[in-house]
């Protein structure tokens, strides 16, 4: 299962994003099932953190270049998740930080 999403995500609250991801997400749980989010801000942080709060599921995360040139906000819950033991790995394509290896990452 691979997550990514829109940056954009402060028109909602917080508990709405946990409710889509109780509706949408927890579905998946299965013991062969791991999913793959993107380290960025917004949907892919709230969710990283949210499965890690809420789910046993293994968690990886697929940068286009390093984790170092994502944001703040996103190099922080990586590394919440990371210290909690919950973090299965991270993948650093060490690819250009344009659309392109956003689309690379996402492939």
């Amino acid at each position: 299962m691979t997550i990514t999403g829109t940056r954009s995500t402060a028109h909602r609250a917080i508990a709405d994003y946990h409710a889509i991801f109780e509706e949408y997400l927890v579905q998946f749980e299965l013991p062969d099932v791991r999913f793959h989010l993107g380290g960025a801000s917004g949907v892919e942080s709230l969710a990283l953190v949210w499965l890690a709060d809420e789910t046993e599921t293994e968690l990886m995360v697929a940068v286009p270049a390093k984790l170092a040139d994502q944001p703040a906000d996103a190099r922080d819950a990586i590394a919440t998740i990371r210290e909690s033991g919950r973090l299965a790995g991270l993948v650093e394509l060490g690819g250009p930080l344009e659309t392109t290896g956003y689309f690379a990452r996402n492939r």
